[in-house]
């Protein structure tokens, strides 16, 4: 994407260039919003089997969510009515997720370029490699069809009167939180399990 084109699959599987002007806008593409204790709660037990390196991602982003929410409960507390204050914090809450996905997509553009030339080796430097698993990951994670359908499983393992329900509901008012999380949680099993394989190389693994 360079501001103007983007790549995107078309619905016969062809990739082609498209100019952005053919896409309806949307000013704040991210709906984020106020995470409650109980949807930390589900999301901590959710990734609970995570390495320490998500878990702490995951506790950096819900430092950054809270400070949020703490200018947005001050705000009511003192009722202003500054429409110019309200459009920052609705800003804020829309730039939390989009700023990281900008700093992913920017990381990884280097490489994309090359690997769009036939430049495979690109990918045999360490940090490039991170950044465009890093990028892959959050692509499949971000859609909205993702976060409707297979975040968390679209509903299919709720029961009535289990408790389900509820988590189900919590769940899906921050798919938002959730798709982000299971993106960074993606892209460090991918690192993670090629490093293993790496490490296991002599028993003829081919990489």
């Amino acid at each position: 994407m360079d501001g103007k084109n983007v790549w995107r699959t078309t619905k016969k599987a062809k990739i082609d260039l498209q100019n952005t002007s053919a896409f309806a806008k949307d000013d704040f593409f991210y709906k984020a919003s106020p995470v409650s204790l109980a949807q930390v709660e589900i999301i901590g037990l959710l990734f609970r089997d995570a390495s320490r390196r998500v878990k702490d991602k995951q506790v950096a982003l819900l430092k950054e969510i809270n400070a949020i929410q703490r200018i947005q409960s001050l705000l009511s507390t003192h009722q202003t009515d500054d429409t110019n204050i309200h459009h920052h914090l609705k800003v804020l809450w829309s730039n939390i997720i989009e700023d990281k996905h900008t700093a992913h997509e920017l990381a990884a553009r280097p490489i994309l370029d090359e690997l769009a030339k036939g430049e495979m080796s690109v990918l045999e430097d360490p940090e490039a490699f991170k950044n465009f698993v890093v990028f892959f990951a959050h692509q499949l994670t971000r859609t909205k069809a993702i976060r409707e359908r297979a975040l968390p499983g679209n509903g299919s393992w709720v029961q009535a009167g289990d408790g389900s329900e509820y988590v189900f509901e919590e769940l899906r008012k921050c798919d938002w939180l959730l798709g982000y999380m299971t993106g960074i949680n993606v892209a460090e099993g991918i690192l993670s399990t090629r490093q293993a394989l790496l490490h296991k190389s002599c028993e003829g693994f081919i990489l």
